[in-house]
């Protein structure tokens, strides 16, 4: 595992770049799995777009990495935050959207990367996240 550097670009000539950082694990903020190495590019970001598997829990996925950004830096799991919750084309994931919406007021968006429901709610989402980043 790696993170990867990419751009979503529109064409109102906004550009959204994108670090995808996987594979955090519980214990990470102690250098466990990938740990620092992660969590360091983390910090050098704005806003987090947090991906999660809808099927398995996502309200514990999420409490449990905002609870290793915290360990890590003081105030790193402050930043602007949109959940993903992916996997939607699974039977289970209904629960799992309902659980993580009980769980916390973090907006979110539904998505089956699969089948390719909710990108173009995502992309549009991230549109004016940047559009009104600039204006800052």
């Amino acid at each position: 595992l790696r993170p990867y550097i990419g751009s979503l670009e529109y064409e109102d000539k906004h550009r959204v770049i994108l670090a995808d950082i996987p594979g955090l694990i519980e214990g990470a903020h102690q250098n466990k799995g990938l740990g620092h190495r992660f969590l360091k590019h983390i910090v050098r970001c704005k806003a987090l777009l947090i991906i999660l598997d809808a099927t398995c829990e996502p309200e514990v996925q999420f409490a449990q990495l905002i609870a290793e950004l915290e360990l890590f830096q003081e105030g790193l799991s402050e930043r602007v935050k949109l959940i993903v919750a992916n996997k939607m084309d699974l039977p289970n994931a209904e629960e799992g959207l309902k659980a993580l919406s009980e769980s916390t007021d973090v907006p979110f968006i539904p998505i089956s990367a699969l089948e390719k429901e909710g990108l173009s709610d995502l992309t549009d989402f991230l549109h004016n996240f940047a559009t009104d980043w600039s204006k800052r």
